[in-house]
Order: C-alpha cells, then structure tokens, then sequence
C-alpha cells in the first residue's frame, strides 16, 4: 500500500449531517411530508386561498430550515418549489393550473428522495389511504347503462365521475370549474353530431377527450382527431383496455424518476461543481471523494450511472471499475469517465476494462448534462427490459426478491416496520379454460393496474409468477396492511371482465397471504416462506380472502 494513501474519509453524508442540530434533522423530514400532503391533496377538492396560503407559508419555513443544513442538493429542489409556487400563486394568491399542480407534484417527489438519500432519514409516510389521489372523469355517453357500469368501475381505481346528458352540460360543467377540476372525457361521438370540431378543440385543450363510438370509420375518427381528441375507443369496449385508455391520458404521464448519478472525482471542487451542474438538470446525485468508500456507497445509494475520474490518488479509475464489474450486482451498470485524459489508446483501454463510455474534460456544463441523460436514459431502457414482467410492466420474479432484499436492510438500519403480501388470483386455470389465455391475460394486467393505482410510489409491485403478485410495503405494519389488502381484495372481486363472447361478463376474486418483517421472519427466504404459508391458509379456507402470518 502506499504510504502517501490519505487516511480514510467518513461517508460524504456523515460528514454534512455530524454538525447539524438534531432538532433540525428531527423536523425537516416531517416539514417535508406536511409539504407532500398539502401538494397531493391539491387536485382532490377545491382550492381555498387558505389552502394556497398554507402552502406559501409550509415552503417559507422549508426554505428557513435549509440554510442549517449544509446540503445543496437538497436546497436547490426547495428553490424550484418556491420559485414554481411564488411563480403561480405570487402575492395575489391566484388558481394553481393543472400542469403546474402535476410539476409541483413532481418536484415534491423529487424532495422526498433528496431528502431521504442526502439525510440518511425515512421521510414519515402518510397513510396509504391518504396518498391515494382521486381522478375526476366527466362521462358524456348517450347509453345510461354503460354509464352506470363505468361509474361503478372505476372507482375502484381512484377515479369519481361526473355524468352529463350532452356536449353543451360538458362544456359548462368544465367552465364553471377550476382548470384542475377534471382529468379527463369520456365524449360520445353521437353528442357531436352536426358539431363543427373547432367547437369541441378548445375544450380538449383544457381536459383530455376520449372519444368512444360504434363508428370506426376513417371520416368520424378523423373529426375526433381535429377536435383534439387524445384517444378513441370503438364499442364494444374492453374495460380494461378502457381504464388503460383513461390512466393514459388522465395521468401526467411527462412525470419522470430522477436520474440517480454517482460521481467518484478525488477533487472536492470538481464534484460540486459537477453536482451541481447535474442537480440544476433534476438529478439526483451522490459525490464520493475517496474510491475507498464505493462499496458502501454503491449499496445505499444504488445509482443508475457512475461518473468517474480516470486518475485518482488511492486508484485508477481502470482499477475501481474492473473491482466493480467483478460484483454480480454492478456488473450492468454504465460506467463513464470524465477525465482530460486526450490519449486515445488509454480512452479505449479505460472502456476496454469495463467503462462504457469517455468524455473529455473540459467540458460544457450544458454538454455534460446532455451526455449523461442521454446514457442515463439508455440505460434505465435497457434495465426496466431486463427487470419488468412484460405482461404487466411490474417488476419480475428476480428484480422484486433482490427490492425485498434491500428494504429488509433498510428495515434493520433503521429499525423500521416492513410487510410483504402475496396475492394469487382464484382459479386461474378455470378462467383461461372457459374464456382462453387472452383473457387471462387481461384479468392479470387488471389486476396489475389495480395494485399500481391502490399503492404508493414507495411500495414495491412485481409479477411473482403466472397468476401470482409479491408486494413489498415499507414503512407498514399489520394495522395498515391488513385493512389495505383487504380493500384490495374486495375492489378486485368487483372487477367486471369481458370475455371472448362480448356479450358475457365475469368476475374474478383474489387470496392473499400477509407477512411482517420480524426478528423470524428477518432474511428474504423467510419472510417469502411466511407469506406464502399464509397465501396457502387463505387458500385453505376457502379463497377470496386475507390471511396474516401468525408465526
């Protein structure tokens, strides 16, 4: 070893929290999760100017609380969100947009992740019932039995409806409400007979318009297209096809997960400012100055790309990267240098040995950000093909056991409650039998949509296998879980299916097996062995209902 090494550092985020108050430390997490509720609640009711004031004031006090943490990456999200709240609402206390309802939502999100990885704290949770947001549909259908079905559908996926008896009732139902009011149309094609499109466009600019129809011809769809139609669905209409339709245009779907960037650079000055650089773009990064400290950072940060220096003090960047690509969990992950390193024999060395690509310092701050999306972005491509079912684009059996694997770290770090549910569909066999495997498959992807609007973001869903579904619930316990499953299960069961005949409908139910993370129930085998033996129970007595683990 050599006797120049510099001693060991501590962990970048000990060394910035050591100093803080512990009050501080205690109390930003939960100012944060008092910010996520006010936000999340935005689009479930009407906005008060007291609603509107109490979020002023609930970001003033965040941004007075950041200036005794020594934490920029965290401090330049809370700018964004004053600076998008100042800029919509300002000292008139004016009507928050949809958009910038969805952005605000988005950069929220983004704060609960700094906050969590930079502070080494688990945000509070609200409650799963509370973080549930309502969608609101106007349905403007002429048939009132289809009416009625969807109304009863959907609100098992979060969404109320509000029906209306013409075009006209739609357009001042929208008028006379704030812009956020509703999410999305259900708009017959029959309400716009005679109806020049130019009428309907303005309308579709304020609410995304499904348009629903017998008529499948190329003239009638072309009218939805130039009134600003999103979608358009012919009768008879799937519904499951349907409320993918609806989640497709009534949700942000421009929302995305922050790049998670990890830069290894032994220049302090080098790191910040390429942070910086990174978290201006809405990344989320983590900087390491001494290479010494990679596996424990790899382990709890888990970046999507590493940004690495090719000369260091304690190694080389040929030498970090080739110790890293012999650890099976980090052997996919893109590695790129960024070095003034101009030979190329040594550039092509460096990807030779395990890098995946080279950028030459210097460089353009809007140059690098650009470099990293775009390798950022290829390569979360290529991950979610590799870990999502591709029925139900839930996680798949292997990548859900390795999540289980890191919250039950999480869990033990941080002396957290954690549950794991199991959810089989009944009788699976008997429905790909009577109605065929397209069918099934559709049951399945219900059944997946249902769980992905039922659960939080931190919540973990995979497709076990076949019929069967794995769910990891940090952060929860049995008083929570037990009535969430619960309310699962008898959501699902009232699912209407469509079969192979259009004409006939069937409903399908689920059991559940239940398990808590705990001092048996401690390593993945286990806790997937206990669940399971509840699944197995509820089985036992009869299907359609919820068993807990027992121990």
């Amino acid at each position: 070893m050599n006797k120049n090494t510099r001693p060991p550092q501590r962990n970048n985020m000990e060394a910035k929290t050591q100093a803080v108050s512990p009050t501080i430390l205690h109390q930003f997490p939960q100012m944060v999760n008092q910010l996520s509720h006010l936000v999340f609640n935005l689009d479930t009711k009407s906005i008060s100017q007291e609603d509107l004031q109490t979020l002023q004031r609930t970001i003033v006090d965040i941004q007075n609380a950041i200036h005794a943490l020594n934490q920029p990456a965290i401090r330049i999200v809370v700018d964004k969100i004053y600076q998008l709240i100042h800029k919509n609402i300002g000292t008139k206390h004016k009507s928050l947009s949809r958009n910038a309802i969805n952005t605000l939502q988005s950069q929220v999100d983004m704060l609960r992740q700094v906050t969590q990885i930079h502070l080494e704290t688990d945000i509070p949770q609200t409650s799963h019932e509370s973080t549930q947001k309502l969608h609101h549909l106007i349905i403007g259908l002429h048939d009132k039995q289809l009416v009625e079905e969807i109304i009863n559908q959907v609100k098992y996926f979060n969404y109320t409806s509000s029906s209306c008896e013409s075009l006209e009732e739609i357009i001042e139902l929208i008028n006379h409400h704030p812009p956020n009011s509703y999410h999305a149309i259900l708009l017959d094609t029959e309400f716009c007979t005679n109806k020049d499109p130019s009428l309907i466009k303005p309308l579709s600019e304020k609410v995304p318009i499904l348009f629903v129809s017998f008529d499948n011809r190329v003239a009638t769809r072309l009218f939805a297209v130039r009134a600003g139609g999103s979608a358009y669905l012919v009768r008879p209409v799937e519904f499951t096809h349907l409320i993918e339709k609806i989640d497709h245009i009534a949700l942000n779907q421009n929302e995305i997960t922050p790049y998670r960037i990890l830069i290894v650079e032994d220049s302090r000055t080098q790191a910040k400012f390429i942070q910086q650089q990174l978290e201006n773009a809405g990344m989320i990064t983590e900087a390491i100055n001494n290479p010494m400290e990679i596996n424990k950072i790899l382990q709890e940060f888990q970046p999507e790309l590493i940004l690495m220096d090719l000369y260091m003090p304690e190694c080389s960047g040929f030498e970090l990267t080739k110790m890293i690509r012999q650890q099976e969990p980090y052997m996919s992950i893109p590695i790129v240098y960024l070095s003034a390193e101009a030979d190329l024999d040594k550039q092509l060395k460096a990807i030779k040995l395990g890098g995946d690509d080279f950028l030459t310092k210097p460089m353009e701050p809007e140059h690098l950000v650009l470099a990293i999306q775009a390798r950022a972005d290829r390569a979360r491509t290529l991950r979610a093909e590799m870990i999502q079912d591709s029925l139900t684009g839930l996680l798949n059996h292997t990548r859900i056991l390795e999540q289980l694997d890191l919250e039950i770290a999480r869990a033990k770090r941080n002396h957290l409650p954690l549950s794991f549910a199991m959810i089989d569909i009944d009788y699976f066999k008997a429905i790909n039998d009577n109605h065929g495997h397209p069918i099934g498959d559709r049951v399945i992807k219900g059944l997946a949509r249902l769980l992905k609007q039922r659960l939080r973001k931190t919540d973990s869903i995979g497709r076990y296998g076949g019929e069967e579904f794995a769910i990891i619930l940090p952060q929860t316990d049995r008083t929570v879980i037990l009535p969430l499953i619960e309310d699962i299960r008898k959501g699902f069961s009232k699912l209407l299916h469509q079969s192979s005949d259009p004409l006939v409908e069937f409903t399908a139910t689920v059991s559940c097996g239940l398990a808590e993370f705990t001092a048996t129930n401690n390593t993945v085998g286990k806790l997937v062995q206990a669940a399971d033996k509840a699944l197995y129970a509820a089985k036992d007595q009869g299907r359609n209902c919820v068993v807990l683990d027992s121990e």
